[in-house]
């Protein structure tokens, strides 16, 4: 089983996981029609892949897919007040004149990078230094997965309101730090990422610590992640959280690893336990 996330150079829009989950979901059509499997987004974003303008909007901006969207979360469209968006800055679609909605249609699932929060030159140089199974330019296979499907995290939920969510649809700038990179689909559970963290302690665009990088949800008491065998859990925001590493970037040794940093990483070797 190949798992990616496929990101380009430096500053190039990029689809996220879900886009290559899209013929899975029976949503065949759909992906053929963005044109994922020939055209990189930001060809599609920059016009280059012979997308109308008006198509564009309605495929990327105002048809919200309903499976990745948590009923939970409130509002359908999203994202709300969020700095998740295509509007450019110098990228390569540059600025998307004519839209009059510049935010892409949100995701509330969060695919999991492990432990660590290395940025996208780490994934396609050092692959190993990540220990969950959806980073840049990952390829993990059931086989990579040491510590059994059914103990390691494929993806969770991340709410709208207070985490600003993530975007289905792609990564705006992969190489970009703090809201507006690699967060649009994925999540860690390295520092201050408890499930549920609270905005009020650490801000959604805090450049290290803020729960737009983590999970979080509506769910009272925690919430919903997606195992690699398939299953779905519901995960308590109280279970065992020690980070990877203290507070000075030293790695803390795996024994004393949290319950919830074991179940993010799929070969550190240590059992799980109950969660």
């Amino acid at each position: 089983m190949g798992i990616m996330h496929t990101e380009r150079g430096n500053q190039h829009e990029s689809w996220a996981w879900t886009t290559y989950i899209l013929p899975f979901m029976e949503q065949g059509s759909f992906a053929e029609n963005l044109g994922m499997n020939v055209w990189r987004l930001e060809q599609v974003l920059a016009g280059d892949a012979g997308h109308n303008r008006a198509q564009l909007r309605e495929m990327l901006y105002k048809s919200p897919l309903e499976t990745f969207i948590c009923p939970s979360d409130g509002d359908r469209i999203g994202p709300n007040r969020s700095a998740r968006h295509f509007r450019g800055r110098g990228w390569r679609a540059g600025p998307l004149s004519g839209f009059d909605d510049r935010f892409p249609a949100k995701n509330n699932y969060m695919g999991n990078m492990g432990t660590t929060d290395f940025g996208v030159r780490w994934g396609r140089s050092r692959p190993d230094r990540f220990d969950g199974v959806l980073f840049a330019n990952s390829a993990i296979r059931m086989r990579d997965i040491k510590d059994g499907t059914s103990s390691t995290a494929l993806a969770g939920e991340r709410d709208e309101a207070n985490c600003r969510s993530g975007a289905w649809i792609g990564v705006r700038n992969p190489v970009g730090g703090c809201p507006w990179g690699r967060y649009y689909s994925l999540s860690h559970a390295d520092w201050n990422q408890k499930i549920n963290q609270p905005v009020a302690v650490v801000s959604w665009r805090n450049c290290r610590d803020g729960c737009g990088e983590g999970y979080s949800s509506f769910h009272p008491g925690g919430a919903n992640f997606v195992l690699c065998d398939g299953s779905v859990r519901f995960i308590s925001e109280t279970i065992e959280n020690r980070s990877v590493r203290n507070g000075r970037r030293r790695n803390v040794p795996k024994n004393v690893w949290g319950t919830y940093q074991r179940l993010m990483a799929r070969n550190d070797g240590v059992p799980v336990g109950d969660f």
